[in-house]
């Protein structure tokens, strides 16, 4: 692709945005990182100012779930490395697909800038980004559907075995824990 304003950006998105992952996008931040699942991911709440994330969700106890990066306590992700003379993502080739994909939407049958973006500089796409990030987006949904196979699973019948078997309390750090246990052997047992 051609130089993208990426290049020349501080980083506003990985300073703001909540990321949401997917089951794809675990298994390639594990395979880099080689760290336990909850050194860099979580659980949160599907809220009413989040519900655009409910394609992600899932149930332990109680409400909606959805796995993010941490954030740290200014906002940023645990991922955002300040380098002079750039501010950048520390994960860059291995980002999740979410981070690859913005701020390109997929619209009427083309890809086009999102419009609303906290972006400094207005993407241009010409054919060829169109058509990487129009494959980039089929992709990305494809790894959403894989990913809401396993959270279907959980939800018919491995979410109940566990609430009646003791392994899921409604401690959200517990719970937490046991679910991003099950869901890493559910992708490993994938590949």
């Amino acid at each position: 692709m051609k130089s993208i304003p990426c290049d020349r950006c501080d980083a506003r998105c990985c300073r703001t945005y909540i990321v949401p992952i997917n089951g794809v996008d675990i298994q390639r931040l594990a395979a880099f990182l080689s760290t336990p699942l909850d050194d860099w991911c979580t659980l949160e709440p599907l809220s009413p100012t989040i519900e655009e994330y409910g394609y992600f969700s899932f149930r332990l106890t109680g409400e909606g779930r959805f796995i993010v990066c941490i954030k740290r306590e200014n906002g940023a992700c645990v991922f955002f490395r300040r380098s002079t003379p750039h501010a950048a993502c520390g994960i860059h080739d291995a980002r999740p697909g979410m981070c690859r994909c913005y701020p390109v939407t997929f619209c009427s049958g083309k890809a086009e800038h999102t419009d609303g973006c906290i972006c400094p500089e207005r993407w241009e796409l010409d054919k060829t980004d169109e058509a990487v990030f129009s494959e980039l987006y089929v992709r990305y949904n494809a790894a959403f559907a894989s990913f809401k196979e396993i959270t279907d699973i959980w939800e018919k019948s491995y979410r109940n075995e566990y609430i009646l078997s003791g392994r899921m309390t409604g401690d959200h750090k517990h719970d937490s824990t046991v679910f991003l246990e099950y869901l890493a052997s559910r992708l490993a047992s994938c590949c």
